[in-house]
């Protein structure tokens, strides 16, 4: 009888498990990588002049990991903070 619940259950939770491993690479691809990447370029370009990063607009790949999550998470918050301000909550 356990024999008959695993072998329904292995390709059940292996196809759950497919999906969710999907859905974190597209979250964790679009969400952080182009989205924050964009926007943290951008305001680092502006605040600094120009100076960084050195990497151009679409080098995302070809620069340090830490750089790139750096600038991620400033184009992350500066979306954050826009939203903040955008929805009310700040006054």
């Amino acid at each position: 009888m356990i024999e008959i619940g695993e072998t329904f259950l292995r390709p059940v939770v292996s196809f759950a498990l497919a999906i969710l491993r999907a859905l974190l690479w597209v979250g964790w691809d679009f969400g952080f990588q182009i989205v924050g990447w964009s926007i943290g370029w951008l305001v680092c370009r502006a605040l600094t002049l120009g100076k960084f990063p050195a990497a151009a607009f679409n080098e995302v790949d070809n620069v340090d990991f830490w750089v790139a999550l750096f600038i991620e998470i400033v184009g992350l918050a500066v979306l954050s903070a826009v939203i903040f301000v955008i929805s009310g909550y700040a006054t």
